[in-house]
């Protein structure tokens, strides 16, 4: 074995760790501070491999998948419920019923994936040469004490039970903080009881915690010196079915590659809030960035990615470099300044001007290249090749419409940044608004606008229609790609 692949699967193996480490910690006062998603995604990935090779994973999958999304909805809920209770701090219902909600549903859930996960464990071990999977493991650095795999499934049933009992339970008691002034003295507040309950369930949910991570870790451990699991899953496939899976496997690969520049397209839109000196929080560099990631996926699977990658890294540098000035500008000036000609605001936004033109520049270069990548791709990926026999007039038209959609989507493209750029022009030239606003007091205050007050709809406009045309036109490369290899 070389010490590339021992240096993967130690990193393996230490990333499942982390995820235990992640899934076992205790949750004080129904916050998780280290979120249970992280160690759910870290499931999910090492998952992926065994689901399309063997019995049950994918079943596991799937109920980690929806744990995942069950968790990353509980934090900003958890947040608006604060939020909530800000206005009536002695709310205690509504945390409550936050706590009791979410822990219910993931308890449930939690239960039903590690069942098909241990099921898909010990399939796999019984029917192969993947011993370790079955075989007890040592749990001491002698090796004198073991432990079953069995024994861990019930161990994890027993702590996820647990931990969603001690998780709930103190936020109830508060349900009962309310004692009348009259029986004050006769009758028993277990309201006061929330303090010790949350250390007793802190401290015991943590010790429990570390004893099952210390179980899973020297699990892991040993099937990792095993080295047979990966090898056992790929002989549960037969020749043509590992075939099948791996053309599955590329279509999947390609048909995310292709998302990604529709996750791309959302972030052409311009999000400000005067708040925050009206700087983009979506800024182009961040577009760039995902496209050049994008472009490096389809690398993979186009010969002619080279010129569009090295463009797409020129364009998020002069992106960076752009969006830098603006930000220096907004924080010292801000766009009300401009009104002010003796004030420095104009010969300092001149850089801003600058650099914003140059980058729509590189935005110009770039565009027609990512066609011309796309183009190689969808010819190559679409559709009947153009070397293939049965390669006919009707096809070759198929071909030349996708041309012409990568052309379009490069024009759109380039459209939406010469909008944002006379955006940032029309700037220059400040159209004033006095408006009154009353307080208690009348107050006078200032508007300023382009050269063109509507034109930020058009902006808007161009960036939707951008969105909208990158939806149907990788949209329909995903669906072609399908049919190909269907």
């Amino acid at each position: 074995m070389t010490e590339e692949i021992k240096r993967k699967r130690t990193a393996s193996e230490r990333l499942l760790v982390l995820a235990a480490v992640f899934l076992t910690n205790p949750i004080v006062n129904i916050f998780d501070y280290l979120p249970d998603a992280i160690g759910y995604f870290i499931i999910l990935k090492a998952l992926e491999y065994f689901a399309e090779r063997s019995p049950y994973f994918d079943e596991a999958r799937d109920g980690f998948k929806k744990l995942l999304i069950v968790s990353l909805c509980k934090i900003p809920s958890y947040f608006i419920m604060v939020h909530a209770r800000g206005q009536n701090t002695m709310d205690y219902d509504v945390k409550s019923l936050f706590t009791f909600t979410f822990t219910v549903i993931e308890v449930w859930i939690l239960i039903f994936a590690v069942k098909n996960l241990f099921k898909a464990l010990f399939y796999l071990g019984e029917r192969s040469n993947a011993t370790a999977l079955i075989s007890p493991f040592p749990i001491s650095k002698k090796g004198t004490r073991s432990f079953t795999p069995e024994k861990l499934e019930l161990f994890t049933y027993v702590f996820v039970i647990y931990k969603g009992v001690a998780t709930a339970v103190p936020e109830m008691l508060l349900l009962t903080r309310i004692v009348s002034s009259t029986n004050a003295g006769r009758v028993f507040n277990v309201a006061s009881l929330y303090p010790y309950t949350i250390i007793f369930a802190v401290v015991s949910v943590f010790v429990l915690g570390v004893i099952l991570a210390r179980r899973y870790k020297a699990y892991i451990y040993a099937i990792d010196i095993d080295a047979n699991m990966r090898p056992a899953a790929d002989n549960m496939l037969d020749k043509e079915k590992k075939e099948r899976l791996t053309t599955t496997l590329m279509v999947k690969d390609i048909r995310a590659t292709l998302s990604v520049f529709i996750v791309g397209a959302f972030l052409m839109i311009d999000i400000c809030f005067d708040n925050l000196y009206e700087i983009n929080l979506l800024p182009q560099l961040v577009f760039g960035a995902v496209s050049v990631y994008g472009i490096w996926r389809l690398a993979r699977y186009s010969g002619s990615s080279k010129p569009a990658l090295y463009s797409g890294i020129a364009y998020t540098l002069l992106a960076t470099v752009s969006f830098a000035f603006q930000v220096s500008f907004l924080n010292e000036f801000g766009y009300s300044e401009l009104v002010n000609i003796g004030g420095g605001a104009k010969e300092a936004y001149m850089p801003v001007m600058i650099t914003a033109t140059i980058e729509f520049v590189a935005l110009a270069v770039f565009f027609p290249l990512l066609a011309g990548a796309i183009i190689s791709f969808s010819d190559k990926h679409t559709g009947i090749d153009a070397h293939n026999e049965r390669y006919s007039r009707m096809d070759a038209e198929f071909h030349k419409s996708l041309r012409q959609k990568a052309y379009i989507f490069a024009g759109l493209g380039i459209l939406t940044g010469a909008m944002k750029l006379l955006e940032i022009i029309f700037r220059y030239f400040p159209n004033v608004t006095h408006v009154s606003t009353d307080f208690g007091s009348w107050e006078t205050g200032v508007v300023v606008s382009g050269l063109v007050p509507w034109f930020s709809l058009a902006v808007l406009a161009s960036s939707v229609l951008y969105i909208c045309y990158c939806i149907h036109f990788f949209g329909k490369l995903r669906e072609e790609v399908e049919i190909k290899y269907s």
